[in-house]
């Protein structure tokens, strides 16, 4: 496992890998996989009815056939993406490194560390028909970054312990690199520029402190 650049194989040699549980990478290519199928179908009956078409009419219309082209054009592409994607559910992942976190996707993205550990958060989405609760980190530029394999996937009534679980991957990654120096923290909280992912980051935090909350029960009287 290596880098190019300023982020050296040495940097590397000490790392802290991060994956999706093997049951969410599953049902992510599973999606894919089956939306690359529909595609191939309906291309495939289009296929068919073209040829059919032919055949009746030898001389079938201009305009039907450039239809066909295009579809096929646009479909194709569509149909290879869609088995990209899929593949790359198997190997997303981040990797916390002494200069900061790599996040391997379908394109390799390189972040700093965060200024602080409120940069490090979960937020609950929507997944495959499930509830997803996804860690993010926020820049100096206040845009939100997600990290990628930092997920887990249930029903709406396991996201408490969902958020409480990504919560403590992202407490690992912070305590691993105070551990090593390379990460400071400034007791600065930075606000998402996007006022739509601020409020579902606020939200997920109110959910995970009630959850701490229940957990811990009634203080003393």
């Amino acid at each position: 496992m290596g880098a190019s650049g300023p982020w050296a194989v040495t940097d590397m040699q000490e790392a802290l890998l991060l994956e999706p549980p093997s049951d969410v990478a599953r049902t992510g290519r599973r999606v894919y996989v089956s939306f690359g199928v529909n595609c191939a179908s309906l291309l495939c009956i289009l296929g068919c009815l073209s040829t059919s078409s032919m055949v009746i009419n030898p001389d079938p219309p201009g305009w039907s056939v450039l239809m066909m082209l295009l579809f096929v054009a646009v479909d194709l592409p569509l149909l290879c993406l869609q088995f990209v994607v899929a593949r790359s559910h198997s190997t997303m992942r981040t990797i916390a490194t002494r200069r900061g976190l790599v996040c391997m996707g379908l394109s390799t993205r390189r972040l700093p560390w965060p200024s602080s550990r409120s940069g490090l958060y979960p937020v609950v989405r929507r997944f495959s028909g499930r509830q997803a609760v996804i860690a993010f980190q926020v820049d100096d530029d206040g845009r939100a970054h997600q990290l990628f394999g930092v997920i887990h996937v249930g029903r709406g009534e396991q996201v408490p312990q969902m958020l409480a679980a990504v919560n403590a991957q992202l407490d690992a990654v912070w305590a691993w690199g105070v551990e090593r120096g390379c990460a400071v923290e400034s007791g600065r909280y930075r606000a998402l520029t996007s006022s739509g992912e601020e409020r579902a980051r606020r939200r997920a935090a109110a959910r995970l402190e009630a959850f701490r909350g229940a957990r811990r029960g009634p203080g003393p009287g």
